[in-house]
């Protein structure tokens, strides 16, 4: 019995511990399809503090932020926040969308997009979706669309594989490129999707304002510069 009881005590002790530490993130389903790793990896590396990071939708994940059960969220509206008394909204990042292919499509003497290759590109009603559709409206080119998805990775991994091309934001390809699995070739004017981190003024504001200054900072040396050069 008092063994039992030394271990509960010493469970509630760590579990108090870890609670005091915790910092509760949502982040919508839009943003954990893009740039989630990159953007949440000033959060993983913080010492002092244990995150808890839940998906979901955008209208659920506000009304939780509202409700103090979350402390800060990223997402890729500001909107409707910024009308939510009590709610503190910042631009961290700005994802750049660049066309990726494989070599299997980069015919020479033409240079990408080009309407004989099949495009994967985001669902429509997407911010992404409306900006691509136009670009290439711009270049007169309509590709044959294979499927649509919100998933850049999956979108990655399968122009990896051959399937024609796609655009997906730059962070999300860089590694890619780098090893040579796809081939960067060419790139959308800015866009004006953007990822918001919200929180509240009151619990835990300190310690969320910090992080958002990081996450700031970090995408800023890690995410905007344009460090991929483009096929011409």
């Amino acid at each position: 019995m008092f063994r039992s009881g030394e271990r509960l005590l010493d469970i509630v002790g760590k579990r108090e511990q870890v609670a005091s530490q915790s910092l509760r993130v949502g982040i919508t389903s839009a943003v954990s399809r893009t740039v989630a790793t990159d953007v949440l990896m000033p959060v993983l590396e913080l010492e002092d503090c244990v995150p808890s990071i839940r998906g979901g939708e955008y209208v659920e994940l506000v009304h939780q932020l509202q409700g103090l059960e979350l402390d800060l969220l990223l997402c890729d509206a500001s909107t409707s926040a910024a009308s939510v008394p009590g709610l503190r909204v910042v631009k961290v990042h700005q994802p750049n969308l660049i066309g990726i292919t494989s070599d299997r499509w980069l015919t020479e003497g033409r240079v990408l997009p080009h309407s004989d290759v099949p495009l994967m590109t985001y669902r429509a009603g997407s911010p992404y979706r409306f900006e691509i559709d136009k670009f290439l409206e711009d270049k007169n080119v309509r590709p044959r669309i294979v499927a649509d998805t919100d998933d850049s990775w999956l979108m990655l991994e399968v122009v990896a594989r051959g399937i024609g091309m796609a655009f997906v934001p730059r962070s999300v390809a860089r590694d890619a490129i780098a090893s040579g699995r796809v081939r960067a070739v060419t790139s959308l004017p800015p866009s004006e999707v953007a990822i918001y981190a919200m929180y509240h003024e009151r619990e835990k504001a300190l310690q969320a304002a910090k992080v958002v200054e990081r996450l700031v900072a970090y995408a800023r040396e890690k995410l905007d510069p344009d460090l991929t050069p483009l096929q011409n």
